[in-house]
């Protein structure tokens, strides 16, 4: 409800949503003024950097399996 408000405009503040961030989607901090977010990531020391690129490069290779398989339905005519 917290994030509907935010996205609403109806009120503003921060939280941590997934979002598009540096090529891919990323749970990042969201900064919401009037219904419209922007990323606002903190200062990240040298590890946190890597782990933030580590988390994004296993994503990035998620999402490019998950494209390249083909929607087919399922033998029984349902697709999940």
């Amino acid at each position: 409800m917290s994030a509907l408000r935010l996205a609403l405009g109806a009120e503003d503040g921060c939280t941590e949503l997934s979002a598009p961030y540096a090529d891919c989607f990323l749970g990042v901090p969201l900064r919401f003024v009037q219904g419209r977010p922007r990323p606002c990531m903190p200062p990240l020391d040298d590890s946190e950097v890597r782990q933030l690129e580590a988390a994004r490069s296993k994503l990035r290779e998620a999402y490019q399996a998950v494209r390249g398989i083909p929607a087919r339905p399922l033998p029984n005519g349902r697709n999940p």
